[in-house]
């Protein structure tokens, strides 16, 4: 099976945003900053 990883995003009141299972190490940085500047943009 491998290795599985995930990610999960939590929003600025704690609460679970999205969650990234399966994800594949060369892109996803830029996919989770993208999310991340869309849930806070500040």
């Amino acid at each position: 099976m491998g290795i599985v990883r995930s990610t999960f995003a939590i929003g600025p009141d704690g609460r679970i945003e999205k969650v990234y299972c399966k994800i594949k190490p060369e892109s996803h940085a830029a996919e989770i900053l993208a999310d991340l500047l869309e849930i806070s943009p500040e």
